[in-house]
């Protein structure tokens, strides 16, 4: 029998070589303005120094149901995605619409609009794999060897390295298992897709478009093949 699986949330992160965050004020609006206002929070503008951590972010937007979240550092852009509580997650097909609407307006934004220069993408996406057993019982017969092992946690992780757009890639999967979303027989899956951290590339509107398609088939591919 096939296994149910939905998106919880998703991240796509375009590593950043340079932006011209001068006019903070101006940048936010630019960004909710191309994203259809879905970042309809207030947003943060922080008055962090340029000689602070490139890492911190210094404009923060998010939608007032804080479904959406996006985060701009000096050598960062990213657009998270969260499913709400209520929510049983998002089909695996609907994403696939989803991250190309999303990517078409981000890339828009970030090459066009903004003339950043990226060097790296990644794309996160959490999944939720609805078992016919508990998430704990199934790690621990199918990976473990011993249905009755006493952890009340499991993680099996997975790394494999791809060409993903022309771009060497890296394939992380970690299948994690704990109480009490176990019990509700309930599989969290972490997808991390991203280019490699040794090389830098030049990515624009074509390959980063060509990444994200390729790496959510190939983390779809992969959960196929851990999750059977």
């Amino acid at each position: 029998m096939k296994i149910q699986t939905l998106v919880q949330s998703s991240q796509f992160a375009y590593f950043l070589s340079s932006i011209d965050l001068s006019d903070r004020l101006k940048i936010a609006e630019n960004i909710r303005a191309t994203t259809k206002s879905v970042l309809d929070g207030q947003p943060t503008i922080l008055p962090i120094p340029d000689d602070a951590p490139p890492e911190i972010p210094r404009i923060m937007l998010s939608s007032k149901d804080k479904r959406f979240i996006c985060n701009v550092a000096l050598n960062r852009f990213d657009f998270i995605h969260k499913t709400t509580n209520q929510d049983t997650g998002m089909e695996t097909m609907e994403f696939d619409d989803f991250l190309l609407k999303e990517i078409v307006l981000l890339n828009k934004l970030l090459f066009t609009e903004l003339d950043v220069k990226s060097h790296r993408l990644g794309l996160i996406i959490t999944y939720h794999s609805h078992l016919e057993q508990e998430g704990l019982a199934y790690l621990k017969s199918r990976y473990f060897g011993n249905p009755k092992d006493k952890a009340v946690e499991l993680q099996a992780h997975r790394l494999t390295q791809e060409s993903i757009a022309e771009m060497n890639s890296n394939n992380w999967i970690r299948l994690v298992a704990k109480l009490p979303e176990s019990e509700k027989k309930i599989l969290t899956v972490i997808s991390d897709v991203n280019t490699s951290q040794h090389e830098k590339f030049e990515i624009n509107s074509d390959n980063a478009l060509l990444f994200y398609k390729e790496a959510y088939k190939i983390s779809l591919q992969t959960l196929g093949q851990m999750i059977v």
